[in-house]
């Protein structure tokens, strides 16, 4: 139920959808993403690399809620083809076009399912298998309050807050924690008869290592009940401890991708709760309410 996409733009080797849509024109619009100075054409230029000072927040343990807030600056960092990430619908068909990302960029990214379908041998010939299944609305209203309290970043070695649009993470590689600070800039909830998805959009900042976009999605395919969670992403390194570290920086956004989407998976299984449509808040439930 899982599936994952690691590279930089340029490599010979195809992926599997590649060629099955066709290329992005423009960015997605009227999504809620920023306009303004945020440059979003294929003609724009990468991010070129920063300085080495002020260097970014280290600390040998875990930050508190408040010393990640001491972090909440910064501004986006432009980076070209801004809201290609928001580009599959999963269940439709409708993949990632690899060829719509930002050429030299690392594209990242990893889909899991949410929901569970166990189709029973028929009780007897002839008739219909017997289906369990998993309900979908619920599993989504608890992946969009997870999303939106954004707890699938509570692991073990990362963690994070967030004030206003301003969202500061702390991941830790072997003994250090960095802080590196991102801006909301899509927030949006979609839904039709047969379909509905709600994403989170992250721009990075230039209080941090790294300068692209990384999207996080919900999509519920109401004809089949099954619910799915994706993290999709590109970025370029942008100061020099980064580019120094560009494999072990790749492979923490392959091990983040993997363990968001795991630790996503556990919060809607195993917790209640549910997003208010009224309110936008998210609330805590028994499982009677639930019913």
């Amino acid at each position: 139920g899982t599936g994952i996409m690691a590279r930089e733009r340029g490599d010979e080797k195809p992926l599997p959808w590649e060629g099955r849509v066709a290329p992005l024109e423009a960015p997605m619009e009227g999504r809620g993403l920023l306009a303004g100075d945020v440059c979003y054409g294929p003609t724009c230029d990468p991010p070129r690399g920063g300085k080495l000072f002020p260097l970014p927040r280290m600390s040998w343990t875990r930050p508190d809620k408040e010393e990640l807030l001491e972090e909440a600056y910064g501004e986006i960092t432009p980076v070209p083809n801004r809201g290609v990430t928001s580009q599959a619908v999963l269940f439709t068909g409708r993949r990632l076009n690899v060829d719509a990302f930002p050429k030299g960029a690392f594209v990242n990214e990893r889909r899991a399912l949410l929901t569970k379908r166990f189709d029973a041998p028929p009780n007897e010939p002839g008739e219909d298998p017997v289906v369990f299944k998993d309900d979908g609305k619920t599993y989504f209203s608890r992946a969009r309050a997870c999303m939106k309290r954004l707890e699938f970043l509570d692991l073990d070695w990362c963690t994070r807050a967030r004030e206003g649009d301003f969202v500061v993470l702390a991941s830790r590689v072997g003994p250090i924690w960095t802080s590196m600070t991102n801006k909301v800039v899509g927030e949006t909830l979609e839904e039709t008869k047969e379909y509905a998805r709600a994403s989170l959009t992250f721009a990075m900042t230039d209080n941090h290592l790294l300068a692209g976009e990384e999207m996080v999605a919900v999509h519920w395919d109401k004809a089949t009940d099954a619910v799915g969670f994706e993290v999709c992403s590109f970025s370029w390194p942008q100061h020099p401890l980064a580019k120094i570290g560009r494999p072990i920086v790749h492979y923490m956004q392959r091990k983040a991708a993997s363990s968001f989407c795991e630790q996503m998976i556990e919060a809607v299984r195993f917790r209640r709760f549910r997003m208010n449509d009224a309110t936008g808040k998210v609330e805590d439930v028994t499982m009677a309410e639930e019913l």
